[in-house]
């Protein structure tokens, strides 16, 4: 394993071995201290931030949630209660993937609401002393894999990496095998790194690149991220703990207020990062997220590197570190902006990727029986894949409104009053927390879920049966699709939502699970609706990669 700093000092692998730096760290000591301590000290302390604590209220509402959720579960699992046989089996089903999706969630939110321990902060901010300092100089390979995306984009993720404080090596990893994005490299002076064919994709990429490296620590940036300048200084710190193998950060999207759906992305994100994340580093089970993030070089020879047999590198890799003993630490700060997806079809092809590697995990990895990790571990790794698994529950209870208007299916024998005041107290209450804590409730967010149903079910099969995809770039340039090619069963949806609607207005009496029936099929036609009518939108936009608010200014060297 690499030297801590105390053992390695300024005589261990110092960056001037490697780079241009010619200070030696007594030297640089001095300087720092005739310049002033306690400017050093506040320049250490930046960007440390404890996991963050939840607000009271928040807690509360989680609380009164779980309570809701059991009172609501009592009355679905009574037998008593239920109508036909068949709708009803199924409504069970579905509310057993809500409910358990929701108590994990809950729990994982909950075993995050504490802050680190005084002496892990001050083990941390003394090392970052000594990284400013220069009395520990580690070496640091900074890793950006490319593959046809946007030159722009690559520039600009490139010069901030480059320029980013605590000496290290930029390269430009190209999969593409573009003659431009090598002449980029030259011209703004990073390296540039290629091979032949493409195997492995992404992992295959890397691990070329990290064969041809001997740095004690990795910080790797999807070409369309942009790294603050503080990003190793904040992050490098933290593997004082010889038992950590990687540190994660947030994503953020500096393109969010482009476009609803980019916002959408970016909301839906946050809930991921601000909640569930601190949560999942409680249970020592953070996962790679493959960007934004630094890994321990010995580390990653333990399992042999990037985990290439799969497009989920990063979760795969996250597991088999785990099982040999590594740790894994995440930061809620956020230290770089990326780019979201911009238009309907890109953020349905990110949820296909992402929800196919949950279910790759879930069907090939196997958690619940991988030797090495904990039952927290376990569950933790299964939380992605019931996350996705819930599309099916929607889209179950989506039928429901039409299925009742034109068939008169009733999987409960109970009013619709009854059922309501059961249900929206769960609900209000877990929309209630997540407001608290988050600051509001993104209608978009709501909508795209919506519209990602068909794309999550989809996954799910082809994660199944190990059907090949190909690695389609999000908000990579060139031409729209046609809406239909990828919205079909979106408007057949619409279609059906519509009918049934007709259909309800007929009768001349109505009930109230009538009414409910029609305020559903209307709502949800006008949610897929506005889905389909952005998509249009986005075949006569441009696409033209936004410009970060805080990305460095192009500078040539």
């Amino acid at each position: 394993m690499a030297d801590t700093p105390s053992d390695q000092g300024a005589g261990g692998q110092p960056a001037s071995s490697r780079h241009s730096s010619g200070n030696t760290g007594t030297t640089v000591v001095t300087v720092a201290t005739a310049t002033g301590v306690r400017e050093l000290q506040r320049e250490a302390a930046r960007g440390t931030t404890e996991l963050p604590r939840l607000q009271r209220t928040t807690v509360v509402a989680y609380i009164l949630a779980i309570a809701a959720g059991a009172f609501y579960a009592a009355f679905i699992f009574n037998p008593q209660n239920a109508g036909q046989t068949l709708p009803y089996v199924l409504l069970v089903i579905a509310e057993v993937l809500l409910l358990a999706n929701q108590v994990v969630m809950i729990l994982t939110i909950m075993a995050g609401d504490r802050g680190g321990t005084g002496d892990d902060r001050r083990v941390v901010q003394d090392a970052r002393r000594q990284l400013l300092a220069k009395t520990w100089a580690p070496t640091i390979d900074v890793l950006i894999p490319t593959y046809g995306e946007p030159l722009e984009a690559i520039s600009r993720t490139a010069r901030a990496a480059r320029d980013m404080r605590i000496e290290h090596r930029t390269a430009i990893c190209d999969d593409g095998n573009d003659p431009e994005v090598r002449r980029l490299a030259e011209r703004i002076g990073v390296e540039y790194t290629r091979r032949d064919g493409n195997v492995g994709a992404k992992a295959g990429n890397l691990n070329t690149a990290l064969s041809s490296s001997s740095a004690e620590f990795v910080a790797i940036f999807d070409a369309d991220h942009v790294p603050d300048p503080n990003f190793l200084e904040v992050v490098i710190p933290h593997f004082v703990d010889q038992r950590v193998a990687f540190v994660q950060t947030p994503q953020s999207y500096y393109n969010r207020n482009d476009s609803p759906v980019a916002d959408a992305a970016h909301e839906s994100q946050r809930v991921f990062y601000d909640l569930i994340c601190p949560g999942k580093d409680a249970f020592n089970s953070v996962f790679s997220v493959g960007t934004n993030l630094a890994y321990r070089r010995t580390a990653l020879d333990d399992v042999g590197g990037i985990f290439q047999d799969t497009k989920s590198e990063d979760i795969w890799t996250s597991i088999r570190l785990h099982q040999r003993g590594w740790s894994s630490t995440y930061l809620p700060s956020v230290l770089s902006q990326g780019l979201a997806p911009e238009r309907v079809h890109t953020y349905l092809t990110q949820q296909f990727r992402w929800s196919r590697g949950a279910f790759e995990v879930m069907f090939h990895a196997k958690p619940w029986r991988l030797k090495g990790l904990t039952r927290d571990q376990r569950i933790q790794y299964l939380q992605p894949a019931l996350h996705y698994l819930q599309s099916f529950a929607i889209l179950f209870f989506m039928l429901l409104p039409p299925l009742f208007l034109v068939f008169y299916i009733q999987p409960l024998r109970v009013t619709g009053t009854g059922w309501l005041m059961r249900y929206a107290p769960f609900w209000v209450l877990t929309q209630l927390a997540v407001y608290y804590q988050v600051g509001r409730l993104h209608a978009w967010s709501f909508t795209m879920a919506l519209a990602a149903v068909p794309v999550h079910i989809r996954a799910f099969f082809s994660a199944l049966f190990r059907r090949k995809y190909g690695w389609v770039v999000t908000n990579k340039e060139g031409e729209v699709p046609s809406v239909i090619s990828y919205l079909a069963v979106q408007i057949g949806m619409i279609a059906v939502f519509l009918t049934a609607f007709i259909i309800g207005l007929i009768p001349l009496s109505s009930s109230f699970p009538t009414v409910i029936s029609l305020v559903l099929c209307l709502a949800y036609a006008v949610a897929l609706g506005s889905v389909v009518r952005q998509a249009l939108r986005d075949g006569r936009r441009p696409a033209t990669p936004s410009s970060p608010r805080t990305a460095p200014t192009p500078v040539e060297v």
